[in-house]
């Protein structure tokens, strides 16, 4: 699937969405390397990451829930560092008050 391009205040989000083969489509040693049959339940949805790092992994932030009908389905979700303002993160990565 193709990467969708966002931009937010002129900084470039890319979000790219996968869906995985079916389970009976993989080997045994691939199952296991998506964390097992309960991984792949387990590990859906999206995957954050900031400046190519990742910070959150296999949730639907409470669009959804999980399920089998979404098993396979990965959303993976780029931000640049640049947008770090919008999250009142300082260099040490501690939320700042806004005072």
């Amino acid at each position: 699937m193709a990467d969708e391009s966002i931009s937010i205040e002129g900084h470039k989000v890319i979000v790219r969405p996968y869906t995985l083969p079916h389970v009976s489509q993989l080997s045994e040693s691939e199952i296991n390397m998506l964390g097992g049959k309960d991984g792949l339940r387990k590990l859906q949805g999206f995957y954050v990451y900031r400046n190519k790092r990742l910070l959150v992994w296999g949730t639907w932030f409470r669009l959804m829930r999980q399920g089998d009908l979404s098993k396979l389905a990965r959303v993976r979700v780029d931000i640049p560092n640049s947008l770090d303002y919008l999250w009142t993160l300082d260099i040490k990565k501690i939320k700042r008050s806004s005072s």
